[in-house]
């Protein structure tokens, strides 16, 4: 079976303020989501 596309994924990160810049910055990704929960934050990109 051929991959054709990936829906989601997730990765834990303990520097976000690095990995914004990364998903921002390099790959030129949207936020669609920015939610401060108990014990973490949680964003969600799109291109």
């Amino acid at each position: 079976m051929k991959v054709q596309e990936i829906a989601y994924s997730a990765y834990p990160v303990t520097d976000m303020k690095c990995t914004r810049g990364f998903y921002r910055g390099i790959l030129g990704l949207t936020a669609t989501i920015d939610h401060e929960m108990e014990g973490g934050h949680w964003f969600e990109y799109v291109n």
